[in-house]
């Protein structure tokens, strides 16, 4: 199966189209008001409205949300016609089934029991992050691949936690997973994507299939 390829933390019109017509799956839209990358629901209407004039009829869009109130992140996914909600907080599995979409759970991974989680959950997919005490996201921060390697065949996982154009071959010659996920190692700052490094990034990905 292809592997997929998801771009996170889109803030503007550019990178979503340039993301899109460099081949990449799924795009990340976050709406968490503490991340840098964090963004409105008119703005992303305004790059969803952009992409299908482009041509793109049903955009890849997930949105990203921390321990937001069900009711909002139900209106957002509608609103936007996401493809998926990523939950990143500490959402518990009664939470996301009252959530009309489906839904990829994400996890801050630092040791085997935090793996453990993942069957207390029945989501589309899992994202395994690396950990920190902190941050949701986007921390740039190497994830032990290793940890994520058992669940592999039996669960859509998506692999994040700094990876970057440099890494991703290294890391899927350790685990091959249901997609990839970066956000700041494809950026020349927060939220703003480099094209160079998001085209290299889905190329190296694409080379090892």
């Amino acid at each position: 199966m292809k592997m997929k390829i998801k771009i996170c933390g889109i803030t503007n019109t550019r990178d979503a189209l340039c993301v899109l017509k460099q081949g990449a799956d799924f795009f990340g839209l976050v709406f968490y008001p503490k991340s840098p990358r964090n963004m409105s629901l008119e703005q992303a209407k305004e790059i969803i409205d952009f992409l299908k004039k482009e041509g793109f009829a049903s955009p890849p869009a997930i949105g990203v949300f921390v321990d937001e109130e069900t009711s909002l992140v139900t209106h957002y996914a509608k609103t936007l016609e996401l493809f998926a909600v990523q939950l990143h907080g500490k959402e518990t599995p009664e939470y996301c089934q009252k959530i009309p979409a489906r839904i990829i759970k994400a996890f801050r991974i630092k040791n085997p029991e935090d793996m453990g989680a993942i069957g207390q959950f029945d989501s589309w997919a899992y994202l395994c992050d690396a950990y920190d005490p902190h941050l949701h996201g986007g921390t740039g921060k190497r994830i032990d691949a290793s940890l994520v390697s058992p669940y592999i065949t039996e669960h859509r996982i998506f692999l994040a936690g700094g990876l970057t154009p440099k890494n991703i071959s290294h890391a899927l010659s350790l685990v091959r997973p249901f997609a990839v996920d970066v956000s700041s190692g494809v950026e020349i700052s927060p939220g703003i994507k480099d094209p160079g490094k998001i085209e290299a990034f889905i190329q190296a990905v694409r080379k090892l299939e």
